[in-house]
């Protein structure tokens, strides 16, 4: 199975600190400290289930954003690149992820 928290890290480019204050204010918890975030993608630990579904939608937010972005050229390659990272989960997971985001940008202001 591909480690979503080093997938994370590898997209966004933040380092283990910045992912840990970052994954800790989506998932409105206290801060993941780098020991624990590297523990969790050396899979010496257990990756909690909050962090995981906010690492998940994450990265579904990183997709729709590059989606958005790229020309139709691109699309398939980008498609293949997330659908790769995420195959864990099942084309209904990902779609009810997707709405659920799509809700939440709508109502926030200027869309962003």
């Amino acid at each position: 199975m591909i480690n979503i928290i080093k997938q994370l890290e590898e997209l966004t480019g933040l380092t283990p600190s910045e992912l840990g204050k970052a994954l800790s204010i989506r998932g409105n918890t206290s801060t993941v400290d780098s020991g624990k975030l590297i523990e969790w993608q050396e899979e010496r630990s257990l990756l909690p289930g909050w962090a995981e579904r906010v690492a998940t939608q994450w990265i579904i937010e990183l997709w729709q954003n590059e989606r958005e972005q790229c020309g139709a050229g691109d699309l398939w390659k980008t498609d293949t690149k997330y659908s790769k990272i995420l195959s864990f989960l099942t084309m209904a997971d990902i779609v009810d992820i997707m709405k659920k985001h799509k809700i939440t940008n709508n109502n926030k202001p200027n869309g962003s």
